[in-house]
Protein backbone atom coordinates (compact mmCIF):
# COMPACT_ATOMS: atom_id res chain seq x y z
CA UNK A 1 0.00 0.00 0.00
CA UNK A 2 3.20 2.02 0.51
CA UNK A 3 3.66 2.21 -2.76
CA UNK A 4 0.71 3.27 -4.31
CA UNK A 5 0.06 6.09 -1.83
CA UNK A 6 3.84 7.24 -3.06
CA UNK A 7 3.23 6.74 -6.48
CA UNK A 8 0.18 8.72 -6.13
CA UNK A 9 1.21 11.15 -3.74
CA UNK A 10 -1.60 10.47 -1.61
CA UNK A 11 -2.32 12.49 1.50
CA UNK A 12 -4.99 10.61 3.36
CA UNK A 13 -6.70 7.33 2.94
CA UNK A 14 -11.06 7.40 4.00
CA UNK A 15 -12.84 4.76 4.52
CA UNK A 16 -16.38 4.31 5.06
CA UNK A 17 -18.17 3.72 8.59
CA UNK A 18 -21.87 3.26 9.35
CA UNK A 19 -23.54 2.76 12.82
CA UNK A 20 -26.74 1.03 13.33
CA UNK A 21 -29.47 2.33 16.24
CA UNK A 22 -32.51 0.91 16.17
CA UNK A 23 -34.13 1.78 12.42
CA UNK A 24 -31.20 4.67 12.21
CA UNK A 25 -28.73 4.68 10.42
CA UNK A 26 -25.60 6.63 10.92
CA UNK A 27 -22.80 6.71 8.16
CA UNK A 28 -19.73 8.78 6.80
CA UNK A 29 -16.44 8.69 5.94
CA UNK A 30 -13.77 8.34 8.79
CA UNK A 31 -9.63 8.54 8.20
CA UNK A 32 -7.35 5.43 7.63
CA UNK A 33 -7.98 2.39 6.51
CA UNK A 34 -6.61 -0.38 4.26
CA UNK A 35 -6.69 -0.05 0.30
CA UNK A 36 -7.59 -3.80 -0.96
CA UNK A 37 -9.64 -3.34 -4.29
CA UNK A 38 -9.85 -0.73 -6.36
CA UNK A 39 -9.51 2.54 -5.48
CA UNK A 40 -11.05 6.30 -6.07
CA UNK A 41 -8.60 8.77 -6.31
CA UNK A 42 -9.41 12.26 -5.03
CA UNK A 43 -7.68 15.36 -5.93
CA UNK A 44 -7.37 18.84 -7.33
CA UNK A 45 -7.82 19.75 -10.80
CA UNK A 46 -5.17 21.50 -12.52
CA UNK A 47 -7.80 23.86 -13.75
CA UNK A 48 -11.16 24.21 -12.11
CA UNK A 49 -14.44 26.71 -12.24
CA UNK A 50 -14.22 25.74 -8.50
CA UNK A 51 -15.60 28.79 -6.28
CA UNK A 52 -12.70 30.25 -4.34
CA UNK A 53 -14.14 28.17 -1.53
CA UNK A 54 -13.90 24.75 -3.20
CA UNK A 55 -10.34 25.32 -3.89
CA UNK A 56 -8.93 26.60 -0.76
CA UNK A 57 -10.51 23.58 1.31
CA UNK A 58 -9.77 20.91 -1.92
CA UNK A 59 -6.08 22.54 -1.16
CA UNK A 60 -6.44 22.09 1.73
CA UNK A 61 -7.52 18.39 2.10
CA UNK A 62 -5.06 17.52 -0.45
CA UNK A 63 -5.06 13.92 -2.47
CA UNK A 64 -7.46 11.47 -1.07
CA UNK A 65 -7.99 7.35 -1.32
CA UNK A 66 -11.07 5.01 -0.92
CA UNK A 67 -11.77 1.59 -1.70
CA UNK A 68 -14.02 1.56 -4.29
CA UNK A 69 -16.22 -0.75 -2.53
CA UNK A 70 -16.90 2.07 -0.14
CA UNK A 71 -17.95 4.69 -2.09
CA UNK A 72 -20.41 2.27 -3.74
CA UNK A 73 -21.95 1.17 -0.16
CA UNK A 74 -22.15 5.07 0.87
CA UNK A 75 -23.52 5.90 -2.64
CA UNK A 76 -25.98 3.02 -1.94
CA UNK A 77 -27.46 3.89 1.78
CA UNK A 78 -27.23 7.50 0.92
CA UNK A 79 -29.23 7.71 -2.30
CA UNK A 80 -31.56 4.17 -0.88
CA UNK A 81 -30.84 2.67 -4.24
CA UNK A 82 -28.10 0.43 -6.30
CA UNK A 83 -26.04 2.45 -8.68
CA UNK A 84 -27.69 0.51 -11.68
CA UNK A 85 -31.07 1.66 -10.29
CA UNK A 86 -30.22 5.29 -9.80
CA UNK A 87 -28.64 5.69 -13.25
CA UNK A 88 -31.99 4.12 -14.46
CA UNK A 89 -34.14 6.38 -12.45
CA UNK A 90 -32.37 9.79 -12.75
CA UNK A 91 -29.87 10.22 -15.57
CA UNK A 92 -32.22 11.41 -18.22
CA UNK A 93 -33.95 13.28 -15.43
CA UNK A 94 -31.25 15.82 -13.86
CA UNK A 95 -33.42 18.33 -13.27
CA UNK A 96 -35.66 16.67 -11.61
CA UNK A 97 -33.00 15.05 -9.37
CA UNK A 98 -31.67 18.40 -8.84
CA UNK A 99 -35.06 19.20 -7.32
CA UNK A 100 -35.57 15.86 -5.45
CA UNK A 101 -32.50 16.72 -3.64
CA UNK A 102 -33.00 20.52 -2.91
CA UNK A 103 -36.16 19.07 -1.07
CA UNK A 104 -34.94 16.21 0.80
CA UNK A 105 -31.86 17.97 1.84
CA UNK A 106 -31.89 21.08 4.54
CA UNK A 107 -27.92 21.31 3.25
CA UNK A 108 -28.58 20.51 0.04
CA UNK A 109 -25.98 22.72 -2.81
CA UNK A 110 -26.48 23.56 -6.15
CA UNK A 111 -25.15 20.29 -8.37
CA UNK A 112 -25.99 18.11 -5.64
CA UNK A 113 -28.09 15.92 -8.29
CA UNK A 114 -25.19 16.30 -10.76
CA UNK A 115 -22.72 15.21 -8.32
CA UNK A 116 -24.34 12.23 -7.63
CA UNK A 117 -24.91 10.87 -11.21
CA UNK A 118 -21.34 11.35 -11.89
CA UNK A 119 -20.12 9.96 -8.92
CA UNK A 120 -22.66 6.71 -10.21
CA UNK A 121 -21.25 6.73 -13.52
CA UNK A 122 -17.61 6.76 -11.73
CA UNK A 123 -18.48 3.48 -9.93
CA UNK A 124 -20.29 1.80 -12.33
CA UNK A 125 -17.95 3.00 -15.34
CA UNK A 126 -14.65 4.31 -13.90
CA UNK A 127 -15.70 7.45 -15.63
CA UNK A 128 -13.36 10.17 -14.51
CA UNK A 129 -15.18 13.84 -13.56
CA UNK A 130 -14.15 16.83 -12.08
CA UNK A 131 -16.77 19.08 -9.69
CA UNK A 132 -17.20 21.57 -6.52
CA UNK A 133 -12.84 21.89 -6.55
CA UNK A 134 -12.47 18.18 -7.01
CA UNK A 135 -11.18 15.29 -9.46
CA UNK A 136 -12.60 11.69 -9.29
CA UNK A 137 -10.65 8.93 -10.82
CA UNK A 138 -10.85 5.28 -10.58
CA UNK A 139 -7.20 3.52 -10.38
CA UNK A 140 -7.54 -0.56 -10.83
CA UNK A 141 -4.69 -2.31 -9.10
CA UNK A 142 -1.03 -3.57 -10.79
Amino acid sequence: MKDFLSQHRVDKVYSYSEVREGNTVYFGWIDGGELNDEYIVISSPSTTKASDEDKQWSSSEGITASNLSHYRKWFEVLTQSSVDDFLTIWSKNKSGLELFQKNKNKSYREGEGEFLIKLAELIKNHKKFSLFGRTYKVILPT
